[in-house]
């Protein structure tokens, strides 16, 4: 009996090395559990194996691209301060721009040149660099930046002597307190039909930043409203920098001017226009 059982051991042993030689020389390579599957179906059906389908190889996507916005700065190509209790002196000669209040309004003019730059701006920002800060601004005091609605010239005179450069009322056309364009600086009188008596500009403030008498270095005036509309055409842009409510005394500030950037061999503490853009 036990021979027997023996004998009877190999047949089913030699049957089923037989049976797996077959299925693997017709079967492509498959997982483990997916071909133990398949024999059962062949000993319990005697059909043709039942093999399943290969997985389809799954697309790989892409993240979406993203556009960087690029940075692009303007560098002033006009500035003066307009000085009421002077208001035929040309400044736009001058290495800084002056805004006050006490012993008589004094306020900033700048201007810059847009080129055309197609695409979707994403923010524009004015920038001026404080040259001197008198102690004077108490508990601090609003200066705000007015977008300025009529063509201008700078002009070259200086009416401060300023460190070694002596005043000087300049030659031809100027920007004074009367006059956007005055058509003869080196006298004392209003040359110009249309006085505009301090700057024409929008009576709303585009941007405003406080000052104290701890304010120091850069300041910035968001502006992206003036500029958005003529990114694509370009053109000629100015904004008129004063304080905020000039009937109150105290606070006097000295921003650097585009000669006043030159003269210390650093263009950038000059007013500057910086746009940061989508292409």
């Amino acid at each position: 009996n036990i021979g027997k059982k023996f004998v009877g051991q190999i047949v089913v042993s030699v049957f089923l090395v037989f049976i797996f030689s077959f299925f693997v020389s017709e079967v492509p390579a498959v997982s483990s559990d997916s071909l133990l599957d398949a024999y059962k179906n062949y000993i319990s059906q005697g059909s043709t194996l039942a093999v399943p389908a290969p997985v389809p190889a799954v697309e790989k996507i892409s993240p979406p691209q993203t556009t960087q916005a690029s940075t692009h700065t303007l560098f002033t190509s006009a500035d003066s301060t307009l000085k009421k209790p002077h208001p035929n002196a040309s400044d736009g000669g001058a290495k800084v721009m002056l805004v006050k209040t006490g012993g008589g309004i004094n306020r900033a003019i700048v201007g810059f040149t847009v080129p055309s730059m197609p695409g979707v701006l994403v923010k524009a920002s004015l920038v001026l660099t404080i040259y001197e800060l008198a102690q004077t601004w108490g508990e601090g005091r609003w200066v705000a930046a007015y977008f300025v609605l009529r063509p201008w010239i700078e002009g070259n005179g200086r009416f401060n002597k300023f460190l070694d450069q002596p005043s000087m009322k300049g030659t031809g056309q100027g920007v004074t307190w009367y006059c956007a364009v005055d058509t003869n600086i080196s006298n004392d009188s209003r040359d110009c039909l249309n006085s505009w008596n301090g700057g024409e500009f929008d009576p709303v403030a585009t941007d405003r930043v406080f000052h104290t008498n701890a304010t120091l270095g850069e300041i910035v005036w968001d502006v992206t409203v003036d500029i958005a509309p003529m990114l694509a055409s370009g053109g000629e842009v100015g904004w008129v920098v004063k304080k905020e409510t000039e009937g109150i005394a105290g606070g006097k500030v000295f921003y650097y001017s585009r000669e006043g950037g030159a003269y210390f061999g650093s263009p950038g503490l000059g007013p500057r226009l910086i746009l940061e853009f989508v292409p």
